[in-house]
């Protein structure tokens, strides 16, 4: 792979049969698990997390192929825009490890979930002000077909995040994700007549349909 800290990690399995493996995953901490559905399937630009490392396992079926796009947007990296494009195909046996501040996107993730252990951090504590980082949607996109030297330069989230600020996301996510009416927002750059430019968020309306918090299932006691 071309962009440093990009690499793939190696999970540790049990065989479990012909072709059936157990894979722990170990964790006290929270994960996000994401189906990425039946009909084709692009992002078609990049997404970039400053507060973030993405540790994706890619899960489907063996024969399907996956096209990852990257490119490097973090100030001061030795790989900083440099692009990487790769093909692969889903295993449980190891997972990508997405630096924060690396853009990605991916092609062919149709009927393919991806289990995402991921690794918080947080700003130093003189640039919370200034810091491009959003904590509610750590997301900024960028055009697949930026321009090789108008690559964003963005200063990823320095500081590995303890239990505590795991505790808070988890805590968000539990009180929000039901009551979210929206799809993850999309970000744009836009430039205005008077000169200024702001980073707005696009969101999409869910059509999402509620589910009963318990659907008991006839038969036994418990069962639902």
């Amino acid at each position: 792979m071309n962009i440093e800290g990009l690499e793939w990690r190696e999970n540790w399995r049990v065989e479990n049969g012909p072709g059936s493996f157990v894979v722990p995953f170990p964790r006290l901490r929270s994960a996000q698990l994401v189906f990425h559905g039946t009909s084709e399937f692009s992002y078609r630009q990049y997404g970039i997390h400053l507060g973030q490392d993405d540790i994706l396992t890619f899960l489907g079926p063996s024969k399907q192929t996956i096209t990852g796009h990257f490119i490097d947007c973090r100030a001061g990296s030795p790989t900083f825009g440099q692009r990487d494009d790769f093909e692969f195909s889903p295993s449980s046996s190891r997972a990508l490890v997405i630096p924060r501040g690396v853009g990605h996107d991916f092609d062919g993730l149709e009927n393919v979930f991806t289990l995402n252990t991921y690794e918080l951090y947080l700003p130093a504590l003189d640039d919370w002000a200034t810091s491009d980082w959003k904590p509610k949607g750590d997301v900024i996109n960028v055009r697949s077909d930026v321009d090789p030297d108008s690559v964003p330069a963005f200063v990823p989230n320095p500081l590995p995040a303890g239990d505590k600020w795991y505790g808070l996301v988890a805590l968000q996510q539990r009180v929000m994700i039901p009551m979210l009416s929206h799809e993850y927002p999309v970000t744009k750059d836009v430039h205005f007549e008077n000169g200024e430019a702001h980073r707005i968020a696009l969101l999409k309306r869910s059509t999402k349909k509620s589910r009963p918090e318990w659907e008991p299932i006839a038969g036994i006691e418990g069962l639902g």
